[in-house]
């Protein structure tokens, strides 16, 4: 712990201007003071608090909660985040949640924050080791529960002193229930106890319990390929590989994970190629363009629907992939590339029922598509198979709820 606190120590100072730059820039005055364990207000009844870090973690756990407010209508919710981001969808998504934002590890922010929540049962999204923050809880004999909780293989392979934080900090910890037994054996071998360390499965699939397909027109009035949530040096990839095929009856859609990047990116790809449009600009797809650059928010699962294949970004550059859960549901013929390193159990999944397609790079990813486009049939074919895998997993929430409510009586919070 001597080493943890002196860099808690050095990191201080620039994390508070971090912070602070943070809080301007998104003018959230309570995320200044909240991060520091200040501003919050002590809640008079018993709840449950529930932790998800940022945008990702709080959309995954939307089912969940919605479940439970169905459920315990009288359970109070705190959801902490510790991103602005976070926040937003939280306050946007779930307005019955009591919104905070989780406080940086300081030993009496993390006190502090335990006094104000004021409930015995917490359950944290997927990896958050925090050594104050649980000591605090413990101390305040609040049971702390980890669901859908992974373990990278970066985090495995740690330096030997913090690998002994983990395991200090998940003594703490009242149980894991993982989202796959690789990731319950690597909480184990980081020192979760193994009478209480659980594979449940991935609760991202708790989706297709509530997913609603979007009801919005098309976007687009040609048949179409959409490249989804691509970074850096993807776009040029996709856009090669793309054009080298020369399918006119067939156009490129290619939706950035960042549309902020549109400028670098237009610039790259008219170096290329000229018949482009992009949206952001208002430019119409005519007949002549080969590939549509939609830079724009709030559009991808439309896109999604109406394209003929889903290629999810993240996965040709070393950047770890994307959510593949949503182009299932839509039963779309789904292609990602070799690193899918922070979805791999889902990449795996469907995989192994043959309900998604893996390419090693570009060229590989063009033969996918020329053979693809060829052969409806097998589109479909992946489609269903896709869409039946996210079905068998639609009791998702109800395995997470028996297995909370064996540690926490949620009956009891309510």
């Amino acid at each position: 712990m001597i080493r943890y606190r002196l860099l808690l120590m050095v990191a201080v100072v620039p994390v508070l201007f971090i912070t602070l730059f943070q809080a301007i820039k998104h003018r959230d005055s309570r995320f200044l003071l909240q991060r520091f364990g200040l501003g919050y207000q002590k809640n008079q009844h018993n709840g449950l608090w529930i932790h998800a870090a940022s945008v990702g973690e709080v959309q995954a756990l939307l089912p969940l909660i919605r479940h439970l407010q169905a459920r315990y209508p009288k359970l109070v919710i705190r959801l902490s985040t510790v991103t602005p981001t976070g926040g937003k969808i939280a306050r946007q998504k779930l307005p019955q949640v009591q919104h905070c934002y989780l406080p940086l590890d300081l030993p009496s922010a993390a006190k502090r924050f335990v006094k104000a929540i004021n409930t015995s049962c917490g359950l944290i999204m997927e990896t958050e080791l925090w050594p104050n923050l649980y000591t605090a809880a413990q101390q305040q004999k609040l049971c702390l529960i980890t669901i859908n909780g992974r373990i990278s293989t970066k985090t495995l392979h740690t330096p030997a002193w913090i690998k002994e934080l983990y395991r200090l900090t998940l003594q703490k910890v009242t149980a894991v229930l993982a989202k796959s037994q690789l990731d319950a054996e690597r909480f184990m071998e980081l020192g979760a106890s193994a009478d209480t360390t659980h594979a449940i499965g991935n609760i991202k699939f708790a989706i297709a319990a509530d997913f609603t397909p979007p009801d919005k027109p098309p976007i687009i009035g040609r048949p179409y390929v959409l490249a989804a949530s691509t970074h850096q040096d993807e776009e040029r990839q996709l856009a090669e590989s793309w054009l080298q095929l020369n399918l006119s009856d067939y156009l490129l859609v290619i939706a950035p994970r960042h549309p902020y990047r549109s400028t670098s990116i237009v610039k790259q790809l008219r170096s290329i190629d000229e018949c482009i449009a992009i949206r952001s600009k208002g430019e119409p797809v005519s007949e002549s363009t080969r590939i549509y650059l939609a830079d724009t928010l709030g559009e991808l699962l439309v896109l999604m629907r109406d394209a003929e294949l889903v290629f999810m970004g993240g996965s040709l550059v070393p950047t770890g992939g994307h959510n593949i859960l949503e182009p299932a549901m839509l039963s779309k013929t789904i292609l990602f590339g070799p690193y899918m390193q922070n979805f791999a159990d889902e990449a795996q999944r469907f995989l192994e029922q043959h309900a998604a397609i893996q390419v090693m790079g570009d060229k590989d990813l063009q033969t996918q598509w020329k053979n693809l486009l060829a052969d409806s049939a097998k589109r479909r074919m992946y489609g269903d198979r896709a869409k039946i895998l996210m079905w068998e997993n639609k009791d998702m929430v109800e395995r997470y709820i028996r297995e909370i409510n064996k540690y926490c009586n949620l009956n009891a919070l309510s």
